[in-house]
């Protein structure tokens, strides 16, 4: 728990980042960006040079960023310091400074990339082999990470609006999360949901499921839930008791044909005998924008849709009146 609000408090909410910068003078922190930004500039462009033919270029510009980098931490964790950007005494200066416990014990590919950086032979990179120059890249580039992660770079003024922008985006996800749980709490329920379908006849060449399912199976197919046979068909859903109807959405095939089957009748039955209408469609409707017809709470174990042609459609949902 302590290590979760730890990291609440000094990576989302900035908390740490604004210590360090506060702690320094605007003097000291303006040269602490000036040694960074100039390493960095220098780092960016050699991390993109990985090719056999970049390789050279790539280390010659680790070389010229590593000592500003090396600046931009000694400049933020000893005030009394005066670091010049030079590799000479950067090397010492960083290995003082984890010795004293001011920046953290350094991974072995720092030691590793000052050797590689500090050759004395102005030729070391260009006599080196491709595989030791990709080597060495990798070895530099993390190293020189590191460095840079030491720092931060950003203005007091900065880490207040990046924690601001922060703030309001969780609170936006926070409130987004509230509208989602009351609308799953408050959403209607679907009680025709896997219930039990029977239709007058089903077509041969159907791919709808053999047992009428999917037409409450909850989904929206691409191509349709349920097929009659051509000619005067219905489909009947068993509610399973009597409910009080609130509404129910029809949703049409999605695969084309969509108008093949109107009119529709759309019927309620108490004792799946006889059926009274409750709707009828005579206009386009499709899967994705389906035919609502308001139940006006009037109960019914039993709904039928009729049609003169066949039935195609790929969802019921059939919702209660609360």
């Amino acid at each position: 728990m302590p290590f979760v609000q730890r990291w609440i408090r000094d990576w989302f909410l900035l908390e740490g980042p604004e210590r360090r910068v506060r702690a320094l003078s605007p003097e000291r922190q303006r040269l602490v960006r000036k040694y960074y930004e100039a390493g960095t500039r220098r780092v960016i462009i050699a991390d993109e040079l990985t090719d056999d033919t970049g390789l050279v270029s790539a280390l010659v510009l680790y070389r010229a960023a590593a000592g500003p980098l090396a600046a931009a931490v000694i400049a933020a964790a000893d005030p009394s310091a005066t670091p010049d950007g030079s590799l000479v005494g950067g090397w010492d200066a960083l290995a003082a400074l984890a010795s004293s416990g001011r920046i953290p014990t350094p991974p072995a590919a720092l030691a590793e990339a000052r050797a590689i950086l500090s050759a004395p032979d102005p030729m070391t990179f260009d006599d080196a082999t491709p595989e030791t120059l990709r080597a060495w890249h990798t070895v530099v580039k993390e190293a020189l990470r590191w460095l840079r992660d030491r720092v931060e770079p950003r203005t007091l003024r900065a880490i207040q609006v990046n924690r601001g922008v922060r703030l309001a985006i969780c609170g936006a996800v926070v409130l987004f999360l509230l509208w989602r749980a009351v609308g799953v709490l408050f959403a209607p329920t679907n009680i025709a949901l896997h219930k039990k379908v029977t239709i007058s006849a089903r077509l041969p060449a159907s791919v709808a499921p053999v047992d009428n399912s999917g037409l409450v199976n909850g989904e929206i197919e691409s191509d349709y839930g349920i097929l009659t046979a051509v000619g005067a068909a219905w489909v009947v859903i068993d509610l399973g008791a009597i409910h009080p109807i609130g509404e129910v959405v029809i949703h049409n095939r999605a695969d084309g044909w969509y108008d093949e089957g109107l009119p529709f009748f759309l019927e309620l039955s108490l004792d799946g005998t006889h059926y009274t209408e409750l709707g009828r469609r005579t206009e386009h409707f499709s899967a994705s924008d389906p035919w609502v017809a308001r139940g006006q709470r009037r109960p019914a174990r039993y709904l039928r849709i009729r049609s003169e042609h066949y039935v195609a459609l790929t969802e019921i949902e059939v919702h209660e009146s609360k």
